[in-house]
């Protein structure tokens, strides 16, 4: 993923196209061993759109899902503040991963704690 097809850089350009976005923060339903153990929701990603049905679209291309999983949407204002802080955390960490920085994601684990 460059950086032009960042989740970033497409929230800026809607923006610029003077649509107004929303923060919401995107769950995860199931538990997987692969992705998801122990755990019948997660919050997984914040994402930022025009509709709520634009962020699942938007979330549905960036989080991994198997068989008896799925995604549900909720506005970050209606969100608790540690869900909040662990679908950023999320979020950080796919970013991370995806742009191949190995001293930012090694910056980042240390951080947090991981």
């Amino acid at each position: 993923m460059g950086h032009q097809d960042s989740p970033a850089h497409a929230v800026q350009w809607e923006r610029k196209r003077g649509l107004k976005m929303t923060t919401y923060i995107a769950y995860r339903h199931g538990s997987n061993a692969a992705n998801q153990s122990m755990r019948q929701v997660a919050p997984v990603l914040v994402v930022e759109a025009e509709s709520a049905d634009a962020a699942r679209d938007k979330a549905r291309e960036i989080v991994n899902c198997y068989n008896n999983q799925y995604l549900s949407i909720k506005p970050a204002s209606r969100c608790s503040a540690a869900d909040r802080q662990e679908a950023s955390h999320a979020t950080e960490a796919r970013e991370l991963l995806a742009a191949g920085d190995q001293e930012a994601w090694e910056s980042f684990v240390a951080r947090s704690g991981n």
